[in-house]
Protein backbone atom coordinates (compact mmCIF):
# COMPACT_ATOMS: atom_id res chain seq x y z
CA UNK A 1 0.00 0.00 0.00
CA UNK A 2 1.10 3.41 -0.62
CA UNK A 3 2.10 5.56 1.75
CA UNK A 4 3.92 9.20 1.30
CA UNK A 5 6.30 10.60 4.57
CA UNK A 6 4.54 12.97 6.32
CA UNK A 7 6.11 16.88 7.61
CA UNK A 8 3.99 16.75 10.43
CA UNK A 9 6.45 17.08 12.70
CA UNK A 10 6.68 20.48 12.19
CA UNK A 11 2.87 21.30 13.06
CA UNK A 12 2.20 19.81 15.90
CA UNK A 13 -1.80 20.53 16.02
CA UNK A 14 -2.43 18.61 12.79
CA UNK A 15 -3.70 14.74 13.59
CA UNK A 16 -1.30 12.00 14.37
CA UNK A 17 -2.79 9.51 11.42
CA UNK A 18 -2.38 10.75 7.74
CA UNK A 19 -5.49 11.87 6.16
CA UNK A 20 -5.52 10.03 2.61
CA UNK A 21 -5.57 6.83 2.96
CA UNK A 22 -3.25 4.57 2.10
CA UNK A 23 -4.06 2.68 -1.56
CA UNK A 24 -2.28 0.26 -3.74
CA UNK A 25 -0.35 1.28 -6.43
CA UNK A 26 -2.85 1.35 -9.13
CA UNK A 27 -5.27 3.42 -7.09
CA UNK A 28 -2.87 6.12 -6.57
CA UNK A 29 -1.82 5.87 -10.16
CA UNK A 30 -5.26 6.29 -11.32
CA UNK A 31 -5.78 8.89 -8.72
CA UNK A 32 -3.23 11.21 -10.05
CA UNK A 33 -3.89 10.43 -13.24
CA UNK A 34 -4.14 13.23 -15.94
CA UNK A 35 -2.19 15.48 -13.71
CA UNK A 36 1.37 17.12 -14.70
CA UNK A 37 3.85 15.00 -14.14
CA UNK A 38 1.68 12.12 -12.41
CA UNK A 39 3.04 8.60 -12.89
CA UNK A 40 1.40 5.87 -15.00
CA UNK A 41 -0.09 3.04 -13.59
CA UNK A 42 2.07 -0.47 -13.08
CA UNK A 43 1.35 -2.82 -16.04
CA UNK A 44 1.77 -5.73 -13.62
CA UNK A 45 -1.72 -7.80 -13.94
CA UNK A 46 -1.62 -8.96 -10.22
CA UNK A 47 -1.19 -5.16 -9.22
CA UNK A 48 -4.44 -4.30 -11.21
CA UNK A 49 -6.25 -7.50 -9.73
CA UNK A 50 -5.17 -6.38 -6.34
CA UNK A 51 -6.28 -3.32 -6.86
CA UNK A 52 -9.88 -3.50 -8.79
CA UNK A 53 -12.29 -3.75 -5.95
CA UNK A 54 -10.67 -0.45 -4.57
CA UNK A 55 -10.86 1.10 -8.11
CA UNK A 56 -14.49 0.18 -8.59
CA UNK A 57 -15.44 1.07 -4.66
CA UNK A 58 -14.21 4.55 -5.13
CA UNK A 59 -15.53 5.38 -8.79
CA UNK A 60 -12.61 5.13 -10.64
CA UNK A 61 -13.18 2.41 -13.26
CA UNK A 62 -13.78 4.84 -15.88
CA UNK A 63 -10.14 7.21 -14.98
CA UNK A 64 -8.44 3.20 -14.91
CA UNK A 65 -9.35 2.32 -17.94
CA UNK A 66 -8.56 5.69 -19.68
CA UNK A 67 -4.60 5.60 -17.78
CA UNK A 68 -4.57 2.18 -19.06
CA UNK A 69 -5.32 3.40 -22.97
CA UNK A 70 -3.17 6.26 -22.47
CA UNK A 71 0.14 4.10 -21.20
CA UNK A 72 -0.62 1.13 -24.08
CA UNK A 73 -1.61 -1.51 -21.06
CA UNK A 74 -2.95 -4.53 -21.82
CA UNK A 75 -5.33 -5.88 -18.60
CA UNK A 76 -6.72 -9.09 -18.64
CA UNK A 77 -10.21 -9.30 -20.45
CA UNK A 78 -11.95 -10.52 -16.45
CA UNK A 79 -10.07 -6.81 -15.15
CA UNK A 80 -11.28 -4.67 -18.17
CA UNK A 81 -14.43 -6.56 -18.58
CA UNK A 82 -15.12 -5.55 -14.66
CA UNK A 83 -14.09 -2.37 -15.03
CA UNK A 84 -16.39 -1.81 -18.64
CA UNK A 85 -19.33 -2.72 -16.67
CA UNK A 86 -18.70 -0.70 -13.47
CA UNK A 87 -17.96 2.11 -15.63
CA UNK A 88 -20.92 1.94 -17.40
CA UNK A 89 -23.31 1.51 -14.03
CA UNK A 90 -21.53 4.40 -13.04
CA UNK A 91 -22.48 6.54 -16.26
CA UNK A 92 -25.98 5.38 -16.85
CA UNK A 93 -26.61 6.47 -13.21
CA UNK A 94 -24.90 10.10 -13.67
CA UNK A 95 -26.99 10.28 -16.60
CA UNK A 96 -30.09 9.30 -15.14
CA UNK A 97 -29.36 12.20 -12.40
CA UNK A 98 -28.83 14.36 -14.69
CA UNK A 99 -32.09 13.87 -17.03
CA UNK A 100 -34.61 13.55 -14.11
CA UNK A 101 -32.65 16.14 -11.50
CA UNK A 102 -31.58 18.71 -13.86
CA UNK A 103 -35.90 19.50 -14.26
CA UNK A 104 -36.03 19.72 -10.99
CA UNK A 105 -33.39 22.34 -10.35
CA UNK A 106 -35.21 24.22 -12.80
CA UNK A 107 -38.38 23.87 -11.76
CA UNK A 108 -36.88 25.37 -8.21
CA UNK A 109 -35.32 28.29 -10.14
CA UNK A 110 -38.90 28.89 -11.60
CA UNK A 111 -40.58 28.91 -7.76
CA UNK A 112 -38.64 31.46 -7.31
CA UNK A 113 -35.61 29.73 -5.09
CA UNK A 114 -32.65 30.42 -6.60
CA UNK A 115 -31.12 26.95 -6.22
CA UNK A 116 -27.02 26.60 -7.54
CA UNK A 117 -25.46 23.28 -7.23
CA UNK A 118 -21.98 21.89 -6.08
CA UNK A 119 -19.90 19.47 -7.29
CA UNK A 120 -21.19 16.70 -9.84
CA UNK A 121 -22.31 18.84 -13.15
CA UNK A 122 -19.85 22.06 -12.47
CA UNK A 123 -16.84 19.52 -11.85
CA UNK A 124 -17.10 17.65 -15.17
CA UNK A 125 -17.60 20.53 -17.06
CA UNK A 126 -14.39 22.23 -16.50
CA UNK A 127 -11.95 18.99 -15.69
CA UNK A 128 -9.29 18.05 -18.60
CA UNK A 129 -10.52 16.65 -21.92
CA UNK A 130 -10.95 12.94 -21.74
CA UNK A 131 -11.86 12.78 -18.17
CA UNK A 132 -15.41 12.19 -16.21
CA UNK A 133 -16.88 13.05 -13.28
CA UNK A 134 -19.56 10.06 -12.27
CA UNK A 135 -22.15 10.98 -9.37
CA UNK A 136 -25.12 9.72 -7.66
CA UNK A 137 -27.28 12.95 -6.91
CA UNK A 138 -27.23 16.66 -7.22
CA UNK A 139 -26.11 18.61 -4.53
CA UNK A 140 -28.16 21.67 -4.38
CA UNK A 141 -28.54 24.85 -2.26
CA UNK A 142 -30.17 27.02 -1.42
CA UNK A 143 -30.71 30.28 1.37
CA UNK A 144 -30.89 28.76 4.79
CA UNK A 145 -34.07 30.67 4.95
CA UNK A 146 -35.44 29.01 1.78
CA UNK A 147 -34.76 26.02 3.00
CA UNK A 148 -38.31 25.08 4.40
CA UNK A 149 -40.24 26.36 2.07
CA UNK A 150 -37.89 24.41 -1.13
CA UNK A 151 -38.32 21.23 1.22
CA UNK A 152 -42.01 21.17 1.00
CA UNK A 153 -41.78 21.76 -2.93
CA UNK A 154 -39.37 18.93 -3.27
CA UNK A 155 -41.99 16.55 -1.15
CA UNK A 156 -44.74 17.83 -3.64
CA UNK A 157 -42.50 16.22 -6.35
CA UNK A 158 -42.06 13.12 -4.59
CA UNK A 159 -39.56 13.76 -3.06
CA UNK A 160 -38.96 11.15 0.27
CA UNK A 161 -36.04 11.38 3.04
CA UNK A 162 -33.29 8.30 2.23
CA UNK A 163 -33.07 7.99 5.90
CA UNK A 164 -36.12 8.31 8.43
CA UNK A 165 -36.08 11.60 10.86
CA UNK A 166 -32.74 11.26 12.58
CA UNK A 167 -34.06 13.27 15.69
CA UNK A 168 -36.55 16.24 16.51
CA UNK A 169 -38.33 17.98 14.06
CA UNK A 170 -35.79 20.50 14.37
CA UNK A 171 -32.41 18.70 13.33
CA UNK A 172 -33.30 18.90 10.32
CA UNK A 173 -33.10 22.28 9.59
CA UNK A 174 -30.81 23.15 12.70
CA UNK A 175 -28.45 20.11 13.30
CA UNK A 176 -27.19 19.15 10.08
CA UNK A 177 -26.43 21.01 6.89
CA UNK A 178 -28.33 18.81 4.09
CA UNK A 179 -31.40 15.98 3.37
CA UNK A 180 -30.95 13.75 1.36
CA UNK A 181 -33.88 13.09 -1.46
CA UNK A 182 -35.02 10.40 -3.50
CA UNK A 183 -37.98 9.59 -6.07
CA UNK A 184 -39.12 6.52 -7.61
CA UNK A 185 -37.74 7.63 -11.30
CA UNK A 186 -34.28 7.90 -9.93
CA UNK A 187 -33.86 11.49 -8.91
CA UNK A 188 -31.93 12.47 -6.43
CA UNK A 189 -31.38 15.44 -4.72
CA UNK A 190 -29.04 16.55 -1.38
CA UNK A 191 -30.76 20.07 -0.56
CA UNK A 192 -28.31 21.83 1.33
CA UNK A 193 -28.43 25.33 3.34
CA UNK A 194 -24.93 24.96 3.99
CA UNK A 195 -21.67 23.87 2.66
CA UNK A 196 -20.74 21.32 5.12
CA UNK A 197 -19.00 20.74 7.69
CA UNK A 198 -21.40 24.02 9.31
CA UNK A 199 -19.01 25.46 11.23
CA UNK A 200 -16.36 26.39 8.19
CA UNK A 201 -18.85 25.51 5.14
CA UNK A 202 -20.65 28.91 6.65
CA UNK A 203 -17.89 30.60 5.60
CA UNK A 204 -18.91 30.38 1.62
CA UNK A 205 -22.02 31.90 2.57
CA UNK A 206 -24.74 31.22 -0.64
CA UNK A 207 -25.42 34.70 -1.56
CA UNK A 208 -21.72 34.62 -2.82
CA UNK A 209 -22.39 31.45 -3.91
CA UNK A 210 -24.92 32.26 -6.25
CA UNK A 211 -23.28 35.84 -7.39
CA UNK A 212 -20.58 33.69 -8.92
CA UNK A 213 -22.62 31.18 -10.42
CA UNK A 214 -22.12 30.17 -14.27
CA UNK A 215 -25.43 29.34 -15.78
CA UNK A 216 -24.91 25.24 -17.62
CA UNK A 217 -26.69 23.24 -19.63
CA UNK A 218 -27.76 20.03 -18.33
CA UNK A 219 -29.88 17.31 -20.34
CA UNK A 220 -31.63 20.25 -21.78
CA UNK A 221 -31.84 22.07 -18.85
CA UNK A 222 -30.26 25.65 -17.92
CA UNK A 223 -29.18 25.12 -13.95
CA UNK A 224 -26.55 27.15 -11.85
CA UNK A 225 -23.90 25.84 -10.77
CA UNK A 226 -20.71 27.41 -8.52
CA UNK A 227 -18.25 28.99 -10.07
CA UNK A 228 -14.49 26.34 -10.09
CA UNK A 229 -12.90 27.99 -7.52
CA UNK A 230 -16.15 27.56 -5.32
CA UNK A 231 -16.26 24.04 -6.66
CA UNK A 232 -12.82 23.82 -5.92
CA UNK A 233 -13.17 24.92 -1.71
CA UNK A 234 -16.13 23.20 -1.09
CA UNK A 235 -14.30 19.74 -2.69
CA UNK A 236 -12.20 20.58 0.05
CA UNK A 237 -14.20 20.81 2.60
CA UNK A 238 -16.10 17.75 1.29
CA UNK A 239 -12.85 15.53 1.91
CA UNK A 240 -13.58 16.00 5.54
CA UNK A 241 -17.54 16.02 5.58
CA UNK A 242 -18.09 13.20 3.83
CA UNK A 243 -20.51 10.62 5.85
CA UNK A 244 -18.57 11.35 8.38
CA UNK A 245 -15.88 9.36 7.49
CA UNK A 246 -13.22 12.21 7.51
CA UNK A 247 -10.53 11.24 4.12
CA UNK A 248 -11.90 8.42 3.09
CA UNK A 249 -13.50 9.10 0.03
CA UNK A 250 -10.75 9.08 -2.55
CA UNK A 251 -12.95 10.42 -5.59
CA UNK A 252 -13.22 13.68 -2.86
CA UNK A 253 -9.59 14.21 -3.36
CA UNK A 254 -9.19 13.70 -6.82
CA UNK A 255 -11.85 16.78 -7.29
CA UNK A 256 -9.67 18.64 -5.92
CA UNK A 257 -6.66 17.75 -7.39
CA UNK A 258 -8.77 18.25 -11.02
CA UNK A 259 -10.21 21.44 -9.93
CA UNK A 260 -6.37 22.68 -8.29
CA UNK A 261 -4.91 21.90 -11.87
CA UNK A 262 -7.11 24.26 -13.81
CA UNK A 263 -8.31 27.01 -11.54
CA UNK A 264 -6.54 29.86 -11.18
CA UNK A 265 -3.96 30.09 -8.14
CA UNK A 266 -3.61 33.78 -7.17
CA UNK A 267 -8.20 33.45 -7.63
CA UNK A 268 -8.05 30.21 -5.30
CA UNK A 269 -6.03 31.98 -3.06
CA UNK A 270 -7.96 35.30 -2.39
CA UNK A 271 -10.76 33.41 -2.22
CA UNK A 272 -9.71 30.68 0.28
CA UNK A 273 -8.25 33.98 2.03
CA UNK A 274 -11.54 35.45 2.08
CA UNK A 275 -13.33 32.63 3.70
CA UNK A 276 -10.73 31.71 6.13
CA UNK A 277 -10.25 28.83 4.63
CA UNK A 278 -6.75 28.88 2.96
CA UNK A 279 -5.32 26.86 6.19
CA UNK A 280 -7.79 23.99 5.28
CA UNK A 281 -6.59 24.03 1.69
CA UNK A 282 -2.70 23.93 2.60
CA UNK A 283 -3.30 21.48 4.99
CA UNK A 284 -4.98 18.85 2.40
CA UNK A 285 -2.44 19.57 -0.21
CA UNK A 286 0.34 18.81 2.45
CA UNK A 287 -1.06 15.54 2.83
CA UNK A 288 -0.21 15.07 -0.71
CA UNK A 289 3.05 13.58 -2.28
CA UNK A 290 5.07 16.02 -2.97
CA UNK A 291 5.15 15.89 -6.69
CA UNK A 292 1.00 16.10 -6.73
CA UNK A 293 1.00 19.16 -5.26
CA UNK A 294 -0.11 21.95 -7.49
CA UNK A 295 2.94 23.99 -5.95
CA UNK A 296 1.68 27.40 -7.99
CA UNK A 297 -1.18 26.99 -5.67
CA UNK A 298 0.82 26.21 -2.70
CA UNK A 299 2.82 28.83 -2.77
CA UNK A 300 0.05 31.46 -3.50
CA UNK A 301 -1.50 30.62 -0.08
CA UNK A 302 1.92 31.60 1.45
CA UNK A 303 2.13 29.33 4.98
CA UNK A 304 -1.26 30.10 6.30
CA UNK A 305 -2.31 28.97 9.77
CA UNK A 306 -6.01 28.35 11.40
CA UNK A 307 -7.07 29.89 14.64
CA UNK A 308 -6.75 27.95 17.94
CA UNK A 309 -10.63 26.85 17.73
CA UNK A 310 -10.06 25.48 14.51
CA UNK A 311 -6.88 23.62 15.26
CA UNK A 312 -8.73 22.34 18.25
CA UNK A 313 -12.17 21.08 16.44
CA UNK A 314 -10.54 19.81 13.52
CA UNK A 315 -8.05 17.64 15.46
CA UNK A 316 -11.52 16.50 17.13
CA UNK A 317 -12.86 15.32 13.95
CA UNK A 318 -9.89 13.62 12.40
CA UNK A 319 -8.88 10.00 12.67
CA UNK A 320 -7.63 8.57 15.21
CA UNK A 321 -10.22 11.35 17.40
CA UNK A 322 -13.38 9.59 18.89
CA UNK A 323 -15.09 12.38 16.88
CA UNK A 324 -13.32 10.15 13.17
CA UNK A 325 -15.80 7.36 14.08
CA UNK A 326 -18.69 8.64 16.36
CA UNK A 327 -21.56 10.67 15.96
CA UNK A 328 -20.43 12.88 19.11
CA UNK A 329 -17.93 14.54 16.18
CA UNK A 330 -21.63 15.95 14.86
CA UNK A 331 -21.07 18.44 17.89
CA UNK A 332 -17.29 19.85 16.31
CA UNK A 333 -18.80 20.40 12.83
CA UNK A 334 -21.77 22.71 14.08
CA UNK A 335 -21.87 26.16 15.27
CA UNK A 336 -22.21 26.41 19.21
CA UNK A 337 -25.91 27.06 19.45
CA UNK A 338 -26.76 24.42 16.58
CA UNK A 339 -24.25 22.16 18.91
CA UNK A 340 -25.97 22.40 22.17
CA UNK A 341 -29.29 21.70 20.22
CA UNK A 342 -27.84 18.54 18.78
CA UNK A 343 -26.97 17.17 22.22
CA UNK A 344 -29.37 18.35 23.86
CA UNK A 345 -31.87 16.33 21.61
CA UNK A 346 -29.42 13.23 21.29
CA UNK A 347 -29.49 13.01 25.53
CA UNK A 348 -33.26 13.76 25.99
CA UNK A 349 -34.33 12.26 22.22
CA UNK A 350 -38.04 11.69 20.68
CA UNK A 351 -39.49 8.50 21.05
CA UNK A 352 -39.42 7.65 17.16
CA UNK A 353 -35.63 7.97 17.39
CA UNK A 354 -35.54 5.58 20.61
CA UNK A 355 -37.82 3.03 18.64
CA UNK A 356 -35.76 3.03 15.47
CA UNK A 357 -32.79 1.96 17.13
CA UNK A 358 -33.45 -0.05 20.05
CA UNK A 359 -37.37 -1.58 19.16
CA UNK A 360 -40.41 -1.22 20.49
CA UNK A 361 -39.32 -1.93 23.97
CA UNK A 362 -37.06 1.43 23.61
CA UNK A 363 -36.84 3.28 27.07
CA UNK A 364 -34.63 6.31 28.33
CA UNK A 365 -32.90 4.26 30.58
CA UNK A 366 -31.96 1.56 27.44
CA UNK A 367 -31.03 4.14 25.46
CA UNK A 368 -28.41 6.08 27.59
CA UNK A 369 -27.14 2.75 28.45
CA UNK A 370 -26.63 2.12 24.53
CA UNK A 371 -25.44 5.64 24.39
CA UNK A 372 -22.87 5.07 27.23
CA UNK A 373 -21.69 2.11 25.34
CA UNK A 374 -21.36 3.36 21.36
CA UNK A 375 -19.45 6.48 23.21
CA UNK A 376 -16.72 3.86 24.86
CA UNK A 377 -16.91 1.62 22.05
CA UNK A 378 -16.56 4.29 19.17
CA UNK A 379 -19.60 3.26 17.48
CA UNK A 380 -22.29 5.07 15.27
Amino acid sequence: MTRWPSQRHQDPWKPREHLLPAMGPVTTAVLLSGLPSAPGPSPDKGAWNADLAEIARSRFSAAALRAAERRGIELEASTADILRSVAAAETLRTLTVDIRGAQVVSDLGRAGFDPVVTKGPGIAAVIPEGDTRVYVDLDVVVPPSDFKAAMAFLRQQEFVPTLPQQGWAYFERYCGEAINLVRDDGAAIDLHHTIPPWHWGARLPVAELQGRAIPLTVAGHEIKVVDPVHNLMVAALHVVSDKGYPGRSLWAWRDVLLLASVCDPDAVAETARRARLDWWLMFLLNDLPEHARPQRLVGALDHPRPTIDDRIRLRLLLPPALGSRHTIGTLYRLPLPNAIAFAAGRVVPNRGSMVQRLGPDASYLRWWRSSIERLRTGQR
